[in-house]
């Protein structure tokens, strides 16, 4: 026991009785309060146990699937299981639970499962069959990621979280539809579902963001209303694409002859790829133009720009059968990127108010054969 020099006495002489009551009282509380939250938090989980051909992790009434040890090419899982003295409702499929899973060819979910956690079929290259009820509301990131035989996946309708990269390359799903309780698509959803030939989307989808439908089949697609935000990429690679739709009363975009503008902030963001007709004008209300907007497209040989499009980095990058460019006569800029691997372009005279090229705005235009530069430039990138 520690003693105070300068009184000699021990410190715990100096606590009362009463004061040593009240600690072991304070004590005694804490203790119980963590035995409480021990016995009746229902978020604890044990470690992974074994019942039949799965594995799960149970809570209180609650189980999780997270591995299946068997060699079944069609599983059912089971809407309760018995393990110990209790009974357990499955509830979730959990995270990577089946991941990789190569024998799987059919899956059917009982209706007490709401979720299917992140990368659950993941990889389940042969997978052809979901078989589920409309109960499951979350779907997570990369949930059937590369799941290659997957046909067609009925979306459950009370769906409200579809996770990003979810089914990225299932390559032989052909159709979708996605129901109005979901309203946001998280990134990459369908990037690369490469026979994606018909997608409808929710009539309260806010935002469509990067690389959405990125390499589909999509032949046309049309934006709801409520839509507000389109990232750029959202329809990079649909080389099939020849139509973009929006539905009337949609506040920020508008569909212009086919090609889809945000008119909220005077910007052309996409030009579908195998849009028919060899030349387009862009519209004098137009000031910026996305990268990559014109990305591919096929079948335009001319393109014509108007002095209010004063920002175009990148807008035409590998527009392979671009052959001739008409400039409005006060263009200022020729911007980075703007030209870049447009390899069937031929001639290129700029107007005489062109003061600066940016970096790599005609690299790789393999056929160019003339470029006339005024001579006020006084930038080259």
């Amino acid at each position: 026991m520690y003693t105070d020099p300068a009184e000699g006495r021990g410190l715990l002489e100096l606590w009362s009785p009463t004061s040593v009551r009240c600690l072991t009282a304070i004590l005694i509380v804490s203790v119980l309060a963590v035995s409480c939250f021990v016995l009746f938090d229902d978020s604890d989980e044990s470690d992974a146990v074994p019942v039949g051909d799965f594995t799960y992790t149970l809570g209180m009434s609650n189980a999780t699937v997270t591995g299946y040890t068997g060699a079944s090419s069609e599983i059912t899982i089971p809407s309760s299981i018995h393990y110990g003295d209790d009974d357990y409702t499955v509830v979730a499929v959990g995270a990577e639970a089946f991941k990789n899973c190569l024998l799987l060819e059919s899956i059917t979910i009982p209706d007490s499962v709401t979720t299917l956690g992140n990368g659950a079929f993941s990889g389940c290259r042969f997978l052809q069959t979901v078989n589920h009820s409309n109960s499951i509301t979350f779907i997570g990131e990369r949930a059937f990621e590369q799941c290659n035989s997957l046909k067609n996946f009925t979306m459950p309708n009370g769906l409200t979280t579809l996770g990003g990269i979810a089914f990225y390359e299932c390559t032989s799903l052909t159709s979708v539809t996605l129901p109005n309780t979901l309203s946001h698509l998280n990134g990459n959803t369908f990037e690369f579902c490469t026979s994606l030939s018909s997608i409808t989307l929710p009539n309260n989808l806010d935002m469509i963001q990067s690389d959405e439908f990125r390499g589909c089949a999509l032949t046309t697609i049309t934006i709801p209303a409520s839509v507000t935000s389109i990232d750029r990429s959202a329809f990079e690679d649909c080389t099939l694409l020849t139509t973009i739709n929006v539905e009337d009363g949609n506040t920020k975009y508008e569909a212009v002859d086919g090609v889809l503008i945000n008119y909220d902030t005077a910007t052309l963001v996409c030009y579908p790829a195998a849009k028919s007709g060899s030349s387009y004008t862009i519209p004098n209300n137009v000031g910026t133009v996305s990268q990559w907007a014109f990305y591919h497209c096929v079948n335009l040989k001319s393109v014509t720009i108007p002095n209010t499009a004063t920002n175009r980095a990148g807008a035409f990058y590998e527009c392979t059968s671009l052959e001739s460019v008409t400039f409005g006569n006060s263009i200022a800029t020729i911007y980075a990127d703007e030209f870049d691997g447009c390899t069937n372009l031929k001639s290129v005279t700029l107007p005489s108010s062109v003061t600066s090229i940016g970096d790599c705005a005609f690299t790789r235009c393999i056929s160019l054969t003339s470029l006339t530069i005024p001579g006020n430039v006084t930038s080259i990138g």
